[in-house]
């Protein structure tokens, strides 16, 4: 009798090895499906080719519509060819995942500060500052070593035409990660402004 129940125990157990082992494939393959489309998103990112980052950052988030950074690369992307409602829209919905993701909240104030410059109103251009600044010392508040959240406050104060503080920003930015080069040429585009 003992015998028997071992037999059946063997069978279900077998069984359902041979049932899972698919399924466990298939999720080991989406992984790393999900993983390759990841880095095409980042080489594209480098290469400054906004259109295919972002159709291949729709297209991840079809399948995993929560991942942090790919909603803010779609939103930096968006934001760089000039689509700054959704590309607020998509960095919302990552800050509403995490309201405490720097890189967020510093894109969200990234994206104001760009909206911002390309506006004539000044009514909105100083409203879309406002809002930039909030959401940049949301982000120093948080992580005050940022050095990239760093060089953004510098942006922003800049374009707020504060120069001096500006200044003072990027020099600790550059502090914080020294031979930066987008940091370097912040620096001469203060200096430049004076």
């Amino acid at each position: 009798m003992k015998g028997k129940y071992i037999f059946v125990a063997f069978v279900v157990l077998t069984f359902a090895l041979v049932a899972l082992k698919p399924t466990f494939c298939l999720a080991q393959i989406e992984d790393v499906d999900l993983e390759k489309q990841l880095e095409q998103i980042r080489e594209c990112v480098q290469k400054g080719d906004n259109e295919s980052a972002i159709n291949l950052a729709e297209e991840y988030l079809k399948t995993d519509s929560n991942n942090i950074e790919v909603l803010v690369t779609l939103a930096d992307s968006n934001s760089r060819i000039g689509k700054f409602t959704e590309a607020k829209e998509v960095v919302k919905k990552a800050l509403s995942i995490d309201p405490t993701n720097v890189w967020a909240l510093t894109t969200l104030a990234m994206i104001y500060r760009v909206e911002a410059e390309q506006t004539k109103s000044l009514f909105a251009k100083k409203k879309l500052l406002n809002f930039a600044q909030v959401k940049i010392d949301e982000a120093l508040k948080l992580e005050p070593e940022g050095a990239w959240a760093n060089a953004e406050a510098a942006l922003i104060y800049l374009a707020r035409g504060d120069k001096k503080r500006a200044n003072k920003i990027i020099e600790k930015a550059l502090e914080l990660q020294p031979n930066e080069e987008y940091f370097e040429n912040i620096k001469i585009k203060i200096e430049s402004n004076r």
